[in-house]
């Protein structure tokens, strides 16, 4: 059973997982919150819905989004993870309960996968993220300390002694080729490369107009988490293609539409994957599944990190020559037309991404992840 939260990147990274165990021979029902899930999943997944009463977690998360920095940490593990794991707890239970799961395979932000397991004796495995298999602020034992008692508090909120968002089986860690965090946080975590699987479900889009553009084509993308920190940057985006020879394609809300001119596409959802082959550049916020999917193409990014692991990631194509880094807030069309000018012309950073490109291709995130589960739990 895997248990998603209603996050569409966090979903997108246990789909690997999943399919390499059902490769194997599992049985896999997902648990979450199916509208998200069918976002993503297509129809050969079986889903079962957490229904639930989500407006408090809609409420906090929505304020963390606001947040950058430690504040941002706070407000995720003192309001947001509580309410989440109220919110999907039940849902959860009543899954388990019908099914009788050999196994839990649960994103680290949907703690109630862990509660329930907990409470079932049902083995239980974390994915998460390259933030997520790091210590925070290494330098602050007592925001460690918090962090841990918080967590704890929680679990026993819920009628759990022990943690609930570092499994003691085995945490799969969704890792870019080069990134290793320090120090772990616990000797249980393993590494895998992105698998990019293009299987999911249809999203109208304009063809024609990528078919008929005669310049560059560059993506635009500030995920689907932080929504309201990026409008600036988006339009920033949207303005330097004013008198830019290209077509510019933004995934963002449709009111940006107005005003854009008319060699920008704004649509909020895209098909990321069936555009990419066709992109020339990205510029997106780091979030770990655009740069990932992009890297999978060989596509030079500009990234603007805004917060949890996507500076993580911009360091890393950074470091390997593959991007460049720009200031979230004090991006403007001048610096933002710069860099992409750069991507487009300097032949280093496409080769640089052709790097990554390789080395994804020839790695299987999505069998060596299903392989440490099973070896972790013993099937």
């Amino acid at each position: 059973m895997v248990v998603a939260p209603p996050l569409t990147g966090h979903i997108n990274r246990l789909v690997p997982l999943a399919s390499g165990l059902r490769d194997r021979g599992a049985e896999v029902v997902w648990v979450g919150v199916e509208r998200m899930l069918r976002r993503v999943l297509n129809a050969s997944w079986r889903i079962v819905d957490v229904g639930g009463e989500f407006g408090r977690y809609e409420a906090v998360h929505q304020e963390a989004r606001r947040l950058r920095g430690i504040r941002r940490f706070k407000k995720l593990a003192q309001d947001v993870r509580p309410a989440l794991a109220k919110a999907m707890v039940t849902g959860v239970e009543a899954a388990a309960t019908s099914f009788s799961p050999h196994a839990l395979v649960i994103d680290h932000h949907a703690l109630a996968g862990a509660i329930v397991a907990e409470r079932h004796g049902i083995p239980w495995v974390t994915s998460t993220t390259v933030q997520g298999a790091t210590e925070p602020f290494p330098l602050a034992p007592e925001i460690r300390a918090w962090r841990d008692a918080n967590m704890s508090a929680i679990a026993h909120a819920h009628g759990v002694d022990r943690p609930i968002d570092v499994s003691p089986w085995v945490n799969v860690a969704t890792v870019l080729p080069g990134v290793r965090p320090v120090p772990p946080r616990s000797g249980t975590f393993r590494y895998i490369h992105p698998t990019v699987l293009r299987k999911r479900p249809p999203v109208s889009f304009p063809w024609e107009r990528v078919s008929t553009s005669n310049g560059p084509i560059l993506f635009v993308s500030f995920g689907t988490v932080n929504t309201d920190l990026p409008m600036q940057l988006l339009g920033t985006a949207i303005d330097m293609a004013r008198d830019w020879n290209g077509l510019v394609i933004a995934a963002a809300p449709e009111e940006l539409r107005a005003g854009a001119p008319a060699n920008v596409i704004v649509q909020r959802y895209v098909p990321q994957l069936d555009l990419l082959p066709h992109v020339d550049a990205v510029v997106s916020h780091g979030g770990f599944n655009t740069v990932s999917e992009s890297l999978a193409h060989g596509i030079p990014l500009a990234l603007a990190p805004i917060a949890d692991d996507q500076p993580l990631n911009a360091d890393a194509v950074v470091r390997a020559g593959a991007g460049i880094r720009l200031t979230f807030r004090r991006t403007e069309v001048a610096a933002l037309r710069s860099a992409v000018e750069a991507l487009l012309t300097d032949s280093s950073y496409r080769r640089a991404a052709e790097g990554f490109q390789q080395v994804l291709a020839g790695s299987d995130g999505s069998r060596r992840g299903a392989m440490l589960i099973e070896e972790a739990l013993g099937f």
